[in-house]
């Protein structure tokens, strides 16, 4: 009897049971095992035993597949759930958030700026305009609003938030950018401007005492229209014999802003035939830190800049704007803070004509320029102008006039004048205190 017929009778006497003969067929390719190969091919008989078919009656059994329980689903609504191969898998879906939070398999959908904080201090962003919090193991930056009126800040420490409509003053919550404006010589809308509004009348501002107030601690910038014809001059002369103020009277004001940011203060004309000039001080009735007569020399406007000092807080100066002209007539006043420009040659200042008042605290990196004179604090300005002499006069120290960083230059006598077109550097070397310098253009 063949080996296959012995093989079927034993099978046929089995009972109580079933038999599962299931080659493998991916296996079941001759010597190499590749799944290249036909798989009809015969295997080698001395590699492979006889495979036998089962009878019609053997029923087949698949393969177990492993399961996961409860689907794998972790309740988080940004993940993926799956089964992979009996362990459960949840991946993070950062686009079932919104664009600006991700997804977190402990906490689902939370902001991009820092997750799973234990204190205010893991959330620091280093703003002194927000307050910093940690709820919920989640960061929040909120803008800082002291006064709880709805405004937030528009300063922190001498530095502007850039918040929409911010609160000029955080300490008060009759004062923000909602208020309405009142006679009280305070800014209480936030517009950099006080006692605007005509029922305020035109009385004010005539004098030191009653200087109208603009308020740059939060703003960065506001302009002002005025008139001074008609009114009584009381500073004539208060600015020297080189550039006193004239015959016409002074419109007054008082501005405060940051001292770590440079206050830029321009005024020009709106009545043909006015020459403003402009007086700085810190008090009233001293003599002035700083004036101007000319932007340029072109008697249509006048220029001072007060530099920052780098400290922290507010500094206040007395403004008041005068006519050369006994008669006086329109002008426009504007008022602008910026951060302090650098000092050394290559990032200098750009003056384009105007009166610099400047503190002791900075040096700058650049060689003495005069022969070794001054004590090698040098401090350098760029003028750009037309082709003609300009006027440069310092309060002290000494005057290098030159091209540019790289080129020579030659020292100028305090007063004197240079020849200049186009881009021109302005070194001043200076002892240590505070120094005007004035640059008057053709």
């Amino acid at each position: 009897m063949s080996a296959a017929r012995l093989s079927v009778i034993a099978l046929a006497g089995l009972t109580g049971c079933s038999v599962l003969v299931q080659p493998d067929l991916s296996r079941v390719r001759g010597d190499g095992g590749s799944s290249t190969q036909d798989v009809s091919r015969p295997p080698d008989s001395a590699n492979l035993p006889d495979v036998i078919a089962p009878p019609d009656d053997v029923i087949s059994t698949p393969d177990v597949v492993p399961t996961c329980p409860n689907d794998c689903n972790d309740n988080i609504a940004c993940t993926i759930d799956r089964c992979n191969a009996g362990t459960c898998v949840n991946t993070p879906d950062n686009t079932a958030c919104g664009p600006d939070s991700r997804c977190d398999l402990a906490m689902g959908c939370v902001p991009n700026m820092m997750t799973g904080c234990n204190g205010p201090m893991d959330c620091n962003d280093s703003n002194p305009c927000t307050v910093d919090a940690c709820n919920a193991r989640v960061c929040s930056n909120t803008p800082v609003d002291r006064d709880m009126d709805g405004a937030p800040a528009a300063m922190v420490d001498g530095r502007a938030c850039g918040f929409a409509n911010g609160d000029c003053n955080d300490n008060d919550r009759a004062i923000n950018p909602s208020a309405a404006e009142l006679c009280d010589r305070v800014d209480n809308n936030c517009n950099g401007m006080t006692d605007e509004v005509p029922m305020c009348g035109v009385t004010m501002n005539t004098t030191c005492a009653n200087a109208q107030r603009v308020d740059l601690t939060s703003a960065t910038s506001t302009e002002l229209t005025g008139n001074n014809a008609g009114v009584a001059s009381t500073v004539q002369s208060y600015c020297g014999t080189r550039m006193e103020l004239g015959a016409g009277g002074e419109r007054w004001y008082s501005v405060t802003w940051p001292q770590n940011r440079d206050l830029w203060i321009e005024a020009t004309r709106t009545t043909d035939g006015l020459d403003p000039v402009l007086w700085v001080g810190d008090a009233c009735g001293r003599m002035p830190i700083a004036c101007n007569d000319d932007i340029a020399n072109s008697n249509n406007g006048s220029r001072v800049v007060l530099r920052a000092d780098g400290l922290l807080g507010t500094r206040t100066a007395l403004v008041a704007v005068d006519s050369f002209n006994a008669t006086g007539g329109g002008f426009t006043l504007r008022f602008r803070t910026q951060m302090g420009g650098g000092r050394d040659c290559n990032n200098a200042m750009q003056i384009d004509g105007g009166t610099i008042r400047a503190p002791t605290s900075v040096a700058s990196l650049s060689s003495t320029t005069c022969g070794g004179m001054g004590v090698g604090n040098v401090e350098n300005y760029r003028y750009r102008g037309a082709a003609g002499q300009v006027r440069v006069f310092a309060s002290s120290g000494s005057i290098l006039a030159r091209r540019d960083c790289g080129s020579m230059g030659g020292c100028i006598a305090n007063g004197a004048t240079f020849m200049s077109g186009g881009d021109s550097i302005v070194a001043l070397e200076r002892s240590m205190s505070p120094y005007t310098l004035t640059i008057l253009g053709p």
